[in-house]
């Protein structure tokens, strides 16, 4: 029998699923293929995944295909309990509860393991001593995996010959508690405790300069380009009783909480920039308003591996909320023996934002590295535009289907569904537009004549054309783009390929 936190979170889960559901044609497509072939019929799959509605999905389609799914949460901290109500409500079990503690956590993945299923699938949860993966009951100290890292200062240093730089994530407020030392050093100066690990209280000075010395350490120790500063969100009282007293502050110096961690991240990015003037230090959305953003200078999309909607989404909120702040997209993900369309759309879903590929390259077939390396060149090309441009998207509700970028005269405009009209305003020396939708050619509503040059995204000239006044569909293959200018313009976007 399922275990959840409450049963009459459904209708807010469903709506949720339902939402991925009509955004993922590929799932929504083996939906219907698995329901007629059953290729799971008498198969058990245990499923530990960060529990949200993506991954529901991913579940009912699993479902679909005949199999018995017996479902947990990888991370508490990540768990949606109304899309596990909703799952359970269709039917399927689920053992997971946002927040449990770590002998919940635990009863949780034994109640799975225990019905002998024939798949096991999980999202690569591991501990592996201080601070891995999602189990923060061993954070604290901060020190590298020896057996993943038995250097990590001289691997940091072999990057930077290939001119890549290093960052390391930080769950920046967490202590676990097989970190007796530190645990034990910070006893009665945390907001929150459970079973298995606790969260600081930055009103202390000693908690500040604790977390600085951290921070200030991995940099300097490792030789790293800076650090990506994670679960700040955490540092709340919402829901929570204060351990502090209303008339004994007990040693704090600060009796607001925003202040106090406004106070730390100012430090760490003070210590951090004395280190290194071009230090990076990088947030995760959602915790990335106006007043968050001057200790940072890089913001990544809340978690959305290979989710090309959601990674669009997200980004363009940050891009039209955050700037000049540099905005990375979430992880990029495919199979490998993905099209190499169905790759480029995802890519292009990321356009204005710094791309985040996390595949392995050297695996990659031929065709693909060929994509990937025409796609970077046309970003890189491009860069100016696409990254300091001033953004402009509609129709939220709709995932941005048409999101644009100008600088100066020139404009770049992204066309991601079908049916989009496209009218550049007057005045501009040049329009490039991209065709990121599924389907070959772009609508364009021209106000005096236009030379228009095609390109697929290898920079490749398909066709060259004049078009008069008027609406036209320009010939712009699905992951090409069309370069306009004023007829007899002699002037060009970019140079010649």
């Amino acid at each position: 029998m399922s275990k959840i936190k409450d049963i009459a979170l459904a209708p807010s889960g469903e709506l949720k699923i339902d939402w991925v559901k009509r955004n993922c044609p590929l799932l929504r497509t083996l939906e219907g293929e698995f329901a007629v072939e059953k290729p799971f019929a008498g198969l058990r799959i245990a499923l530990s995944v960060h529990l949200e509605a993506k991954t529901a999905y991913l579940c009912r389609v699993l479902a679909a295909g005949g199999a018995e799914m017996y479902i947990t949460g990888s991370n508490p901290l990540s768990t949606q309990d109304d899309v596990a109500a909703a799952l359970v409500q269709g039917g399927l079990e689920v053992f997971a509860a946002y927040g449990c503690t770590e002998a919940e956590y635990e009863a949780n993945i034994r109640a799975v393991l225990a019905h002998d299923c024939n798949i096991i699938i999980d999202d690569g949860w591991q501990c592996a001593g201080n601070g891995g993966g999602d189990d923060m009951s061993s954070t604290g100290e901060w020190l590298p995996d020896q057996t993943k890292f038995p250097d990590l200062a001289a691997f940091s240093e072999r990057c930077g010959e290939y001119g890549v730089e290093c960052l390391l994530w930080v769950g920046l407020p967490f202590v676990g508690k097989k970190c007796a030392a530190v645990y034990e050093k910070f006893r009665g100066k945390y907001l929150l405790e459970n079973d298995s690990f606790a969260i600081l209280d930055p009103r202390f000075p000693e908690v500040r300069r604790h977390l600085v010395g951290v921070c200030r350490r991995l940099v300097s120790d490792y030789g790293l380009a800076g650090l990506k500063l994670d679960f700040i969100d955490q540092v709340h009282l919402l829901g929570r009783k204060d351990p502090m007293g209303e008339e004994d502050a007990a040693g704090r110096d600060f009796r607001s909480l925003e202040t106090a961690l406004d106070r730390l991240l100012d430090d760490i990015h003070s210590e951090l920039y004395r280190l290194r003037s071009d230090v990076l230090i990088e947030f995760r959305q959602f915790y990335s308003g106006p007043s968050i953003r001057q200790h940072c200078n890089i913001l990544r999309a809340q978690d959305c591996p290979g989710d090309e909607f959601q990674n669009r989404m997200r980004t363009v909120d940050l891009r039209l909320t955050a700037a000049p702040t540099a905005v990375h997209a979430d992880m990029m993900t495919w199979h490998p023996a993905e099209k190499v369309p169905v790759i480029l759309r995802q890519l292009l879903n990321t356009l204005f934002s710094v791309p985040q590929i996390s595949v392995r390259l050297a695996d990659a077939p031929e065709e693909v590295r060929r994509a990937l390396t025409g796609y970077l060149k046309f970003t890189e090309e491009y860069r100016e535009l696409l990254l300091k441009g001033r953004l402009s998207a509609s129709h939220p509700e709709h995932c941005y289907p048409v999101v644009s970028s100008t600088l100066g005269d020139e404009m770049l405009i992204a066309v991601y569904a079908d049916g989009q009209v496209i009218e550049p305003p007057r005045g501009l020396g040049c329009v490039v537009v991209v065709n990121a939708s599924w389907r070959d050619g772009v609508f364009l509503r021209v106000q005096s004549s236009v030379a228009v040059k095609i390109f697929d995204i290898f920079g490749s000239l398909l066709r060259e054309e004049t078009f008069s006044p008027g609406i036209r569909e320009i010939a712009v293959p699905s992951t090409g783009y069309a370069l306009l200018t004023p007829d007899g313009a002699d002037r060009h976007f970019i140079s010649e390929r």
